[in-house]
């Protein structure tokens, strides 16, 4: 018995030194577009047993299930309590020494468009153009010049094929706060060159727009009690119109029935009459 439990428990200790890695191949063309592929990989430590063992891989956050092309053999499912998707596979047997590899291809989602960047750019440009001769010009240019080295930043770092899979989704994740740091101040821009008397731009219109049109939380709060009231009025209304009614039905069937038997007692009253005669 004890020599059993030894042999289990140098059977677990095999069964650990199982090596679960992932890697990263890089960032390479595909037909449609650039893609990034993972790679897992499984080694079996033991020189003598076949073992087995399960693969489970969590991916990035920004990846769904349209953006995978490739799952290379394994299953995807969802972890509701991580809001996080996972390649598996229960299963995986491997010979003594023997290294497995499987490749999950994602479509590259962890990238900023060129088209997104240029609307920043050709927004500033806009605006550095109508402030050309104006007073506010220098103070809209030294917001120019922070803005178009951070989006030249933005473009070169998405472009280098030497970042690991890390670093490459980090930088888009960094790019996206950037991006929202350059928004500001463009936004601060468009308000200079209003402030100089030029036209706002589309963007500034829409975004008024949009805040003129959403009511206030006060005129929220006296549409809904308006709305109460006049329910607690129209019911108030209808109940006591309900109540006439009724009472009005009422005194009517009483009226018709004292008519009703009071003609028939005038008639009995004669006949009376006649029998004491």
């Amino acid at each position: 018995m004890k020599k059993n439990k030894t042999f289990i428990k140098k059977s677990v200790c095999v069964f650990s030194f199982f090596l679960l890695m992932s890697g990263f191949v890089g960032l390479r063309q595909t037909i449609a577009a650039e893609s990034v592929t993972f790679k897992v990989i499984v080694l079996n430590p033991s020189a003598t047993k076949t073992q087995t063992t399960e693969i489970k891989k969590y991916l990035p956050q920004e990846v769904t299930p349209k953006d995978i092309i490739d799952l290379g053999g394994l299953e995807l499912e969802y972890d509701t309590n991580k809001s996080l998707y996972y390649v598996y596979k229960k299963q995986v047997e491997l010979i003594p020494k023997e290294i497995s590899t499987f490749e999950i291809e994602v479509r590259d989602i962890w990238i900023v468009s060129e088209d997104k960047l240029s609307i920043f750019s050709d927004r500033v440009d806009s605006i550095l153009r109508k402030l050309e001769d104006s007073e506010y010009y220098q103070k809209a240019k030294d917001l120019a010049d922070t803005i178009y080295p951070r989006l030249n930043e933005i473009r070169t770092q998405q472009s280098d094929e030497s970042l690991s899979r890390q670093r490459h989704i980090g930088a888009y994740r960094a790019s996206l706060i950037t991006l929202e740091e350059i928004e500001k101040d463009v936004l601060r821009m468009e308000k200079i060159l209003v402030t100089a008397g030029g036209p706002p731009a589309p963007e500034m219109l829409a975004d008024s727009k949009i805040k003129a049109d959403a009511p206030s939380k006060t005129m929220t709060w006296i549409v809904i009690f308006s709305i109460i009231v006049f329910s607690g009025l129209l019911s108030a209304v209808l109940f006591f119109t309900w109540h006439r009614q009724a009472q009005i039905t009422k005194d009517s069937l009483l009226h018709a029935k004292e008519s009703a038997f009071g003609e028939k007692q005038t008639e009995k009253e004669p006949k009376s009459d006649k029998q004491e005669g």
